[in-house]
């Protein structure tokens, strides 16, 4: 990705994981509460004023950042201080 495009600064590339439509116990969830649900992404470039690392996944608010596409793969890019913080347990759910 750093051939390709390399944020700077406080920037994160980052692409989004998709959200869980069902629960656990596979009761479908509303529209209205997974659009208002916080989203997941995995790291993919970092600048260099940045704590978070390719790899990490992070958790921010729905709606924010500028939409990449590259290479006809869609990302996200960032500021570090809008995501919530890093999961360092990759299983936690998002609820």
């Amino acid at each position: 990705m750093d051939k390709i495009f390399k944020p700077i600064s406080d920037m994160i590339l980052v692409k989004q994981i998709p959200k869980e439509t069902k629960t656990e116990s596979g009761i479908e969830l509303s529209q209205a509460m997974v659009k208002t649900m916080p989203c997941k992404a995995e790291v993919m470039a970092t600048g260099e004023n940045t704590k978070t690392k390719k790899g990490d996944i992070i958790l921010f608010a729905n709606g924010i950042g500028l939409r990449l596409n590259i290479n006809d793969i869609d990302y996200l890019l960032l500021r570090e201080g809008q995501i919530y913080g890093i999961l360092m347990d990759k299983k936690i759910k998002v609820i």
